[in-house]
């Protein structure tokens, strides 16, 4: 029996296979078993785990067919022999120390349920956005936060199943938004903590699960905030916010924005140590429907929910004559926001190293993968 399950669910990732496999075989920590489903993967994906197992005598997998995320997820769980389950994605790829580091972390809290760690993140441009500094690490902080949206990058986690209580599960009630379910629960049956230092590398491209569910995954973010608003903050909660994706109308927008003035409003009654966790939470659901309303290209809406929850002071300056202008024409608040997004785009060359930079593992990782290349 395994001390740590690692739980790998693959789904057409042939692209990024290769490497994903190769870190987890690097561990510096060597007490783990790797569960890797193919979710009826259709691109060489299973041929890659083939070759992995050929060498690699930790892994066991399973191939069938397309079931979905969720119920990958809970068969690998339910095979999973390690008391502590650490999740994994097949396009991001851990560093060597990640696994002995957070296993480091549940031996020194007896409290410990959930464990992130910080990540720098891939760009699709071969460019490396740099690890968090100010990234939140503490229970109190992210106590606050799993109420508000999720608080730890999933693919980083690794969860204590015994002190979890019954078996940590994803919810099918919440597609694409099961990771937010799950540490919101696990945040109130014991500790909850985020490494400052990154121990993985977390993807961003085209394919990922994030960018291709986006529009599911904003609706089911909602109604876990919903949720959570009536159980923590019922005088934040009814004002039919949870439609706000459904029902794209001003009178939506308004209700939103009605529902961050609450938020605001209960800022001073909360206990003096969650002031500042509360507060960035609130922040944070702000940018997550101002952003989610302008990538829509629905920047009438927009304007009405920045109007109505009094947030433009938080809005760059450069965007806010964008949104005057579609009050009255449509197309020159699309035009400038494509402007920005390629601005911000081609700044990021500029601004972030490459990614072998931050990542020097991945240059030593070649040799070490299943086919032989990253």
């Amino acid at each position: 029996m395994a001390l740590i399950s690692v739980i790998l669910p693959v789904h057409d990732a042939v692209d990024y296979l290769p490497t994903a496999a190769a870190s987890l075989s690097a561990q510096s920590h060597s007490d783990f078993e790797i569960i890797a489903i193919d979710d009826g993967s259709t691109d060489g994906s299973g041929q890659v785990l083939e070759r992995w197992k050929a060498r690699e005598p930790r892994l066991r997998t399973m191939r069938r067919e397309n079931r979905g995320l969720i119920s990958t997820l809970n068969e690998a769980i339910g095979m999973a022999s390690g008391r502590y389950l650490a999740r994994m994605d097949a396009d991001d790829f851990a560093f060597a120390s990640r696994l002995g580091a957070q296993f480091d972390a549940f031996s020194e809290d007896p409290n410990l349920v959930v464990c992130g760690t910080n990540f720098v993140t891939l760009l699709p441009n071969g460019r490396a956005i740099p690890a968090d500094p100010d990234v939140q690490t503490s229970h109190r902080e992210l106590r606050i936060a799993s109420r508000f949206y999720t608080s730890l990058r999933h693919p980083t986690v690794m969860i204590d199943r015994e002190r979890a209580g019954p078996e940590p599960i994803y919810d099918k009630a919440y597609p694409h938004a099961e990771d937010f379910d799950l540490f919101r629960r696990l945040a109130e049956v014991g500790n909850i903590r985020q490494l400052p230092v990154p121990h993985l590398a977390y993807r961003l491209h085209a394919g990922s699960v994030s960018a291709r569910r986006r529009k599911q995954m904003e609706e089911t973010h909602v109604r876990i905030l919903e949720e959570s608003l009536a159980r923590h903050y019922p005088d934040a909660a009814g004002t039919g916010f949870a439609d706000v994706f459904n029902n794209g109308t001003e009178d939506s927008a308004a209700r939103s924005g009605e529902m961050v003035r609450r938020l605001v409003a209960l800022e001073r009654s909360q206990p003096q140590d969650e002031q500042a966790a509360y507060s960035k939470a609130v922040l944070t659901t702000i940018y997550f429907i101002y952003a989610s309303y302008t990538d829509a290209g629905r920047f009438d809406l927009a304007r009405r929910f920045l109007e109505a929850s009094n947030s433009w002071k938080f809005i760059r300056r450069r965007e806010r004559p964008l949104l005057a202008a579609s009050l009255q024409w449509r197309w020159p608040g699309a035009a400038g926001f494509a402007i920005l997004k390629e601005v911000d785009r081609l700044a990021a060359r500029i601004r972030y190293p490459r990614a072998g930079k931050l990542v020097p593992e991945l240059d030593n990782l070649r040799s070490l993968a299943p086919d032989g290349q990253p």
